[in-house]
This record gives C-alpha cells, structure tokens and sequence, in this order.
C-alpha cells in the first residue's frame, strides 16, 4: 500500500516529480523514490507491508533495466504467481511488487487476469517510451490522471496532479449531479475539470501523447454458471471462498487487525479470521461508537468480542469533532464526500494505526451490494416477483416481512413504495430524500436541466441490475474512494474480503431468493452463519449506517453550519439560490423529526471544498 505519481512529457522536472510525491507522503512514510528519463518521471511514496527490507524500495526495475514499475496495492496471490514465474525468472525481493514485474514481462496485458488483488500500478517501457497503467477489478486502489497535448500526468490522489501545476476549475458537471442526483463518483470524471479516473477494471496505455483505454474485466460477461444449487450446498461453497479470500488478505509482514460494527459482514470477517489465526493470539478489532445509546452499536460489538474472544477498542466520536477534523478530513478527500461518519472513520484509522500499531485492517464493504443488504434492493425483489407472476410468493415475503420487522400491514406497504421510488436515485440506501432542487440556482438548473442519467442494465433481474449500479457507479465507488483516502492520511491500509472478484461473480450468479427470503436481506449468509456468529447477530434485521448526524446538525453543530451558509463567499456561489437554502435550514431546525440532513451536508462540503481547492491560488 503506497502512493505513486508520474509525468509523461519531453524532459520532465524532477523537482514537479518531487513535489508530487511530498504531497502524497503520507500514503508512504517508510520510503520513497524517483526514476526520471528523458521522457518519464515515476514517483513513489512507500508504506512498508510485505517485504519490509530495502529490496522492496520502488520504482523497481527488472534485471536489464528496461521496465520500471510503481505498484499502489497489494497483489494477494503474489505467492502462487512468484512460483509459476520462479521457473523462468530469478527474484531479487520477496515482494508482490516484483513478481508483478515479472509477470508482466511474461504475459504482458495479460498479467492482468491472473491477478487475484487491490491495485493501481504503472509500468514505463524505456525502449518503447511506452506506459502501461492498470487498475483492479472492482477499483479499490484510486489512480487520477491528466492529459492535453503535450503531458500525461497521473497520481494516487488529486493532490499530486494539482502539484504538477495543471489548473483547478471545478467540474460543473459533476457539481451538478452531486446537488441533484446525490451522486458522486458515479462516471470516471471528478469534482475537477479535466481530471480523470481510470475506469475499474480497466488498462490504459500511453504511447505518442495518445491515451487509450481497454477494458480488461467486464461483471457481467464473466457470469457463466447458471445457480442450480440448494441453499445448504451455497452456503458451503461461500464458507470455501470466503475462507481462501480471508486467507490471502492476511499475508502481510505487519499487525492486522478487523474494523467491526455491529451488522453481519464484518462479525463475518472476525469469524474467519479467527480460523486462520488459531493459537497465534486475540484478534485486535475497532469500532467506532457514539455516546447516545440511539446511534451506539457496542451492545451488539460485545456479543461478538466476547464469544469471539477479541481485544476489542472502542472510539467515541463527539460533535466539536467534526469541526476539529473537518478541515483534514477534506485535505484527505480532495473531492466532497460522505457525512460527519467519513471523519469518523478517520479518526477510528488514527486509533488503530499509532495508537494500536495495527498497519492493516479487513472491512466488510461489499457485502451488502454483493446479497442484497439494503432496504432499498427490496423494492427491485418485489418488482421481479411481480414481472416473473410469483404472486404467492410476493404476498408471502411481505407477510414475511412485515413479521420480521413487527410492523403493521399499512406500515409494510409505505416500505416497499418507498423501496420502489429508491431505484430512481435521489435518495440515500434507505429511500430517504437526498436532494433539495429548490435550493439550486435556476441559471444553474437550467444550462444542465437536459443532463440525464443513465447506467447499464445487463441483466434481466430489476434485483441484479440494481445490485450492478450500486457496485459499479453509485455507491461501492465513492465508499471505497471514502476508506481508502482517510485511512492511507494515516499511513494505513485496509482490506475487503468480500470483492474478491471470485466472490463478486460467484455472487452476481445467485438466485434472487438466496439475496432475500423470508423476509430477511443477505438471506445466505444469514443462514450459513447461523451458529457460527451470536444469534443476535445473525437475526439482527440490516440497519443503515446510524449517525447523530441529523442530532447534531440541530444542536451542537448548529451554528457552524449557520455561519458557513451565510458567509459572502457562499452567497456569491453560483450553484445555490441562497434564499431558499436559509428557508430550508430554518425548516430543518424547527423539525421535530427531520428523516435526513443529507442535503444540508451537500451545501456545506461542496462550499468548503472550494473554498480550499478553488478559491486558494495555490493548494
């Protein structure tokens, strides 16, 4: 787990390349490096996890020194891969990064398919004066690029590109879709004009100043295998892959530690880590807690340390924090992102890495776009029952449902329309409004009003099709985008079982009825952890992430969002029709139960991400 950085042009500036790389620091604190030609500088910022000598120091070379790598990422299957390659070539290190170089000069873009890992890497040809860039399937490792006429610049983070000096102008686009839609990190544009992600799952090569992009894996033609198999025999082959996925994920040559919440993904993860470790001491794990008991969830936490015999730690996020870590938070991002529980998780990194000296941490995300977790994915079930005329089926999933929840009948049928309605966007996972249009600039409204949005739908299942847009454009993308920043501002990495691409097509094959069944979300896993996690775990219902946001927004953090929304530089901003942002934030305070805050949260990161990235004449 590193940070890179590369300028592609006639005689670059090694000290353009430096500063790059310093911007990035902290994503590699244990070394660093530059190769630098005649038409290529690659940079590297190291953060020390197999292979902790000196032989894993990058950018690193083959034996001719004809190719140069910078490798951002872990390559899990590195140990199979270094003994097929062992056959032909000989290894200086014992790390992943040089097996990939190898396996690179052995199958060329082919390397690419018998990678099992997170990465974004760079390859430069010296004779060919050629670049090769790829990134992994699900895109857990971010790669940034910059391209015009004469220079290709590309980064582990936005913040090394605007080092390169290129001009900071905000994507209006982008701008857009986040105030209306409530999406972000959905297309590969960013928050910034003219700077770009490489597509998951995606190669480019950058050869006579032309950029080409190839895709490498494609979700929906790698589903062969038709589901046949009875719930028992699924749940068995999941235990085998989840088992080897959590297997690879814990080569490292540094303390691993679980983030744990109180939901079935990561209680999950504990399980099977335990198996691995045995007799090699209790497992460290994480979580953070909030001091009302409505948004606290270590009730549910200690069931699981205690009948999993964890060291368990605790993190209390309060309010004044928010404001205390706001301004990190964003330098972290570069781009807006998430509520006040992505500066949370910030400081559950913090806790965990100098506090705990745990480098490297398993997390569940995933898992709820992969079976189904959301509440959301109901509304998509229930309309594929419909459409395939499963009617007894339909009424008996919500007499089922309505059992599971202790809810009335009048109650069940507001949830599923509410399901429903959320697979139209502007909403969050919970079918709650995200997006206040009336407090957007009519100018503004108006040059983008024609700007649809749209995302492939391959397959036939509403279900899976919306399971696909969640974990391809509108939610995976910007969560992951989320843990990696905040956790590598504190020099730490973390790891996801559950997108192993075995496991995602493995997954996307299922049957919709071993996703939701019986009332219940994530029904599989359910039924295969049953007696292997506390049964408080396994039929806990699925909640969303619960914050004191809304709480918060109303009391203690009220007069900071106050003074941000009325400040000059805010009303002179073109994206906001001021007067109604005043009335709609005074209508929020005087609200006894307000269902979300989400739109509050849009109005105040997007004015203070530009005040810090557009504003400023330098960042």
């Amino acid at each position: 787990m590193c940070g890179i950085a590369g300028l592609i042009c006639r005689k670059p500036d090694r000290k353009t390349v430096e500063e790059m790389v310093n911007s990035i620091s902290r994503r590699g604190p244990d070394d660093s490096g530059i190769y630098i030609d005649s038409d290529a500088a690659l940079g590297f910022k190291r953060l020390s996890i197999i292979d902790l000598s000196k032989h894993g120091h990058q950018p690193m070379c083959d034996k001719d020194k004809k190719i140069y790598i910078i490798l951002n990422g872990e390559i899990y299957n590195y140990v199979e891969l270094r003994k097929d390659l062992g056959k032909k070539y000989s290894f200086v290190s014992k790390s992943d990064t040089e097996v990939l170089l190898y396996a690179y000069k052995e199958y060329g873009k082919d390397c690419l398919k018998h990678l099992n890992g997170m990465f974004a890497f760079a390859i430069w040809d010296v004779e060919k004066k050629e670049l090769f860039v790829a990134r992994d399937r699900l895109g857990i490792k971010p790669f940034y690029y910059y391209k015009d006429d004469e220079k290709f610049i590309f980064g582990s983070e936005i913040k090394a590109l605007l080092k390169a000096g290129i001009k900071r102008e905000p994507n209006d686009k982008v701008i857009y879709d986040y105030l209306i839609y409530g999406y972000y990190d959905h297309t590969n544009e960013t928050f910034f004009s003219n700077v770009f992600k490489l597509p998951q799952g995606c190669y480019g090569i950058y050869a006579n100043k032309e950029f080409k992009i190839e895709r490498y894996w494609d979700l929906s033609k790698e589903i062969k295998a038709k589901d046949s198999k009875s719930i028992e025999e699924s749940g068995e082959e999941f235990k085998k892959m989840f088992n080897d996925s959590v297997k690879l994920r814990l080569r490292s040559d540094v303390p691993i530690g679980v983030n744990l919440s109180g939901g079935l993904d990561s209680p999950t993860i504990v399980h099977f880590v335990n198996q691995q470790l045995k007799n090699t001491g209790r497992l460290n794990t994480f979580t953070m807690c909030f001091n009302d008991p409505k948004y606290d969830e270590r009730g549910f936490v200690e069931e699981i340390v205690k009948e999993m015999d964890c060291k368990s730690h605790y993190l209390y996020f309060e309010p004044n924090e928010v404001i205390k870590y706001m301004d990190d938070s964003i330098t972290a991002q570069d781009e807006p992102y998430g509520g006040v529980q992505t500066i949370s998780y910030l400081r559950l990194m913090h806790l965990a890495k100098f506090k705990e000296k745990t480098t490297v941490l398993l997390e569940g995300q995933g898992g709820d776009e992969l079976f189904a977790g959301y509440e959301k994915f109901r509304g998509a079930f229930y309309k594929d029952l419909m459409k395939n005329l499963q009617f007894f089926t339909f009424l008996k999933e919500i007499y089922n449902y309505k059992k599971v929840k202790n809810i009335s009948y009048w109650e069940c049928i507001k949830s599923i329309k509410s399901a429903i309605k959320a697979q139209k966007g502007g909403t969050t996972q919970d079918a709650v409004k995200s997006t206040n249009i009336r407090c957007v600039n009519k100018e503004f409204l108006d040059k983008f009003r024609n700007r649809k949005l749209s995302f492939d739908k391959p397959f036939k299942s509403e279900l899976v099709n919306q399971q696909y847009q969640d974990l391809m454009y509108t939610k995976l993308p910007r969560v992951l985008r989320f843990n990696d920043h905040m956790a590598m501002f504190h020099s730490a990495e973390v790891r996801f079982p559950f997108l192993d691409h075995r496991i995602v097509e493995w997954a996307f094959a299922l049957k919709n009825d071993k996703k939701i069944s019986k009332g219940r979300s994530k029904y599989l896993i359910r039924n295969t952890m049953k007696g292997l996690l506390p049964k408080i775990i396994y039929e806990k219902p699925k909640q969303a992430v619960v914050t004191p946001q809304i709480n918060w927004f109303q009391n203690e953090l009220k007069d900071y969002l106050s003074n941000i929304i009325t400040s000059d530089s805010f009303k002179k901003r073109k994206y906001f029709n001021h007067d109604a942002v005043i009335e709609e934030f005074e209508k929020f305070q005087s609200e006894e139960n307000p269902k979300n805050s989400f739109f509050i949260w849009q109005w105040i990161m997007l004015e203070l991400w530009m005040r810090k990235y557009i504003d400023l004449e330098k960042f």
